[in-house]
């Protein structure tokens, strides 16, 4: 960059839309989801509290029981069952910034859930302090510094000529 004119094309850069491009990428998409999902699977919110039911511990007695039969862990809380409420995560673009959503709801028709349940929607079982969707600062800093970076850095060089 020799002239005024290529420096300035610098300054003209818009960071926010480049970002938005990064973000709209599947593949970035996915590995947010997949860190989220990890985390779940941990036993762990967003905000990286041990999840655990509104009685204090991850699972009834009952439910031990199914979760063994199925081959699934019962010392820690993973919201998989059946993999349907992880099949809901999806990246959504709200202002200044990218938030995982995803559907709580277990579905409303009486065969959609287990016997003695009493509520379809899965924050039902959970007090209000666990954040089940986002990422820990761990994770962030690795889709950041190993995934986005990378990205924006390419995009950065093809916008600028380089």
């Amino acid at each position: 960059m020799n002239s005024f004119a290529e420096m300035r094309a610098i300054f003209d850069v818009d960071i926010y839309s480049m970002l938005d491009e990064v973000f709209k990428m599947p593949a970035i998409q996915q590995t947010m989801i997949d860190f989220n999902q990890a985390q779940l699977q941990g036993g762990q919110d967003a905000l990286g509290q041990k999840i655990v039911t509104i009685g204090g511990s991850p699972y009834r007695a009952r439910t031990i029981k199914i979760k063994k039969r199925k081959g699934q862990p019962t010392s820690r809380v993973t919201l998989k069952d059946t993999g349907e409420f992880y099949d809901t995560f999806k990246v959504k673009f709200v202002q200044n910034g990218y938030e995982i959503t995803a559907d709580f709801d277990k579905g409303s028709s009486p065969s959609s859930f287990s016997e003695g349940d009493v509520s379809s929607n899965i924050l039902d079982n959970f007090d209000e302090k666990f954040d089940f969707l986002g990422l820990q600062d761990e994770y962030l800093a690795e889709l950041v510094l190993e995934h986005v970076y990378n990205m924006l850095y390419n995009i950065l060089r093809k916008k600028l000529g380089l």
